[in-house]
C-alpha cells in the first residue's frame, strides 16, 4: 500500500486538528478514519496481475532504427482505473520509461515507447511495473509482472536496390553468367575466337602454335560462391560516427551485397575472424541463406586482437575448396600487415577472385587537412598525414603483389562494394 499525494494532502490538512481540538479524541478519530479509508481502498484497488498487460511489438528490430513497443491494459472493473507503469528497457535505447494511463470501465488503453537499439545482440525488454491507484485515489498498489521478452538487434540494412542492380546488368531479364570467368569454371577446352570474345580469355600459346586466334571455354556454372571475410580484430573497433564502428559498416556492407547476390541466384557465405577464427557460415542460397546469414552475424562484435590472416585463409582453404568470389572487408594501418596479407593471400589467388576493401576514416582525412592554429592542431595534423600515408603505401603494396585492394569511406563502403560485384557479374572482373 502505497499513499498517493492525495493521502498526504488530507493528512496536512487535518494537522492543525491537533493544536485547535480540545482533546485528542478528534484529531485521533479524524486519523483513524483516514486509514480506515485508505485500507478500503487498497482493497478496492485491482492488482496489478489483474490488468492483464500484454505487448506488441515487431519481432525483428535493426540497429538504429527507431520502433514502437506498445503495452495494452485490461479493466475488470466497472469504474474508471487510473495509475502508472513503468517497463524495463535496455541502456541507452531512449525514451522515458514511466507512463500514466486511465482504463475505463471494462476496457483498454494502450501505453507506447518509442524505442531505438544503438547496438546488435539479444536483449530483454521487460518485467513491467505497475502502480495502480484505489477509486478514492488515497493508495496505490505496486506490483510487477513477469512479462519479459528477448528480442533480436540485426544490423542495419540500406535499402534493398536488388531489383534495380539486376536490371542494369540483365536488362532483358535473363540470368546469365559471362562467358568466360577469371578463374573459371570447370575448363572444358579451346574454341575459335569470336568478335565478342574479350582479349582476356585468349589462350595465347595455342593461338601461336596453331596459327589463329584461339580461346579457353569454361563450363558455365548455375551458382557462384561468394564468400565474405569479416576482420574483427583490433583495428575494426574504432567508431565512425554515428554509424557505429568499423564493424558495424563492414558487416552492414556484406549483408547489402549478400542480398543483391542472393537475388542474383548465387550462393553467399561469411566468415569472422580476429585473433582467431570466430564464425563460419558455408555459403548459403535464396530467402532462408539471407535469414542464416541475418542470425549469425548479429551478436559479432570486434575484440582488441591483433588479426591472424593466416589463420582465416588456412581455414577458407580446408572449408571451401570450390572457386569463387572473395572479399576481404578489413583495415590496415601499417605497411607490415601488408605484408602479413600479401603472404597468405596469393594462397587464394588460383581458386578465388580476390578483393581487399579497406575502411576509411573521414575524421582522420579532416585531421590531416586541419589549419595549424596552435600546436596541438600542428601535432594532430602530422600525426593524421603519417597515418594517412602509412596506410597509402599498404595499398599500394597490396596492389604490387596483384592483389585488388581499396580504401572506401564509411558513407559509401555498401554502394562501392554492391558496385564492384556488379562489375564482375558483368565483365568477369572486380
Amino acid at each position: 500500500m502505497i499513499p498517493t499525494p492525495r493521502f498526504w494532502v488530507l493528512v496536512l490538512l487535518g494537522a492543525p486538528l491537533w493544536l485547535l481540538a480540545p482533546s485528542w479524541t478528534l484529531p485521533l478519530v479524524g486519523n483513524a478514519v483516514l486509514l480506515a479509508l485508505g485500507l478500503a481502498d487498497h482493497l478496492l484497488a485491482p492488482s496489478p496481475d489483474a490488468l492483464r498487460p500484454r505487448r506488441e511489438t515487431v519481432r525483428r528490430w535493426y540497429r538504429g532504427k527507431e520502433e514502437t513497443v506498445r503495452l495494452v491494459l485490461h479493466n475488470p472493473t466497472a469504474g474508471r482505473v487510473s495509475g502508472m507503469v513503468r517497463e524495463i528497457h535496455p541502456p541507452l535505447w531512449g525514451g522515458d520509461l514511466r507512463r500514466r494511463f486511465m482504463l475505463p470501465p471494462r476496457g483498454e488503453t494502450a501505453v507506447n515507447w518509442q524505442l531505438t537499439p544503438q547496438e546488435r545482440g539479444e536483449y530483454q525488454i521487460g518485467p513491467v511495473h505497475l502502480r495502480v491507484a484505489g477509486p478514492l485515489g488515497l493508495v496505490a498498489r505496486q506490483g510487477m509482472v513477469p512479462l519479459v521478452e528477448r528480442v533480436d538487434v540485426f544490423p542495419r540494412l540500406p535499402p534493398n536496390r536488388g531489383r534495380t542492380a539486376l536490371a542494369a546488368v540483365f536488362p532483358d531479364g535473363k540470368r546469365r553468367l559471362p562467358r568466360q570467368l577469371p578463374t573459371g569454371g570447370e575448363f572444358m577446352g579451346m574454341r575459335d575466337y569470336l568478335p565478342d570474345d574479350g582479349v582476356r580469355g585468349i589462350n595465347w600459346k595455342a593461338t601461336a602454335r596453331r596459327g589463329r586466334p584461339l580461346v579457353n571455354q569454361f563450363r558455365e556454372e548455375g551458382q557462384q560462391h561468394l564468400l565474405v571475410a569479416l576482420d574483427a580484430g583490433r583495428m575494426m573497433l574504432p567508431r565512425l560516427g554515428e554509424g557505429g564502428s568499423r564493424f558495424d559498416w563492414a558487416l552492414e556492407a556484406a549483408l547489402n551485397l549478400a542480398r543483391t547476390a542472393l537475388e542474383f541466384g548465387d550462393r553467399v557465405g561469411c566468415l569472422v575472424f580476429a585473433d582467431r577464427v570466430l564464425g563460419y557460415l558455408p555459403p548459403q542460397s535464396g530467402t532462408a541463406g539471407f535469414g542464416s546469414l541475418l542470425h549469425f552475424s548479429r551478436f559479432f562484435q570486434p575484440v582488441a586482437m591483433e588479426s591472424d590472416y593466416a589463420g582465416a585463409i588456412s581455414f577458407l582453404q580446408s572449408r571451401h575448396r570450390r572457386h569463387g568470389l572473395l572479399l576481404f572487408l578489413t583495415d590496415i594501418g601499417e605497411p607490415g600487415v601488408s605484408h602479413r596479407m600479401l603472404e597468405q593471400l596469393p594462397r587464394l589467388a588460383g581458386k578465388h577472385a580476390g578483393l581487399v576493401v579497406t575502411i576509411g576514416d573521414t575524421a582522420l582525412q579532416e585531421m590531416a587537412k586541419l589549419p595549424p592554429r596552435n600546436p596541438e592542431d600542428v601535432y594532430r595534423r602530422v600525426w593524421g598525414d603519417k597515418l594517412l600515408r602509412e596506410k597509402a603505401a599498404s595499398l599500394a603494396l597490396l596492389r604490387a603483389g596483384g592483389i585488388a585492394a581499396l580504401d572506401v569511406r564509411p558513407t559509401a563502403l555498401s554502394e562501392v562494394v554492391l558496385g564492384k560485384y556488379l562489375n564482375w557479374k558483368g565483365q568477369s572482373r572486380w
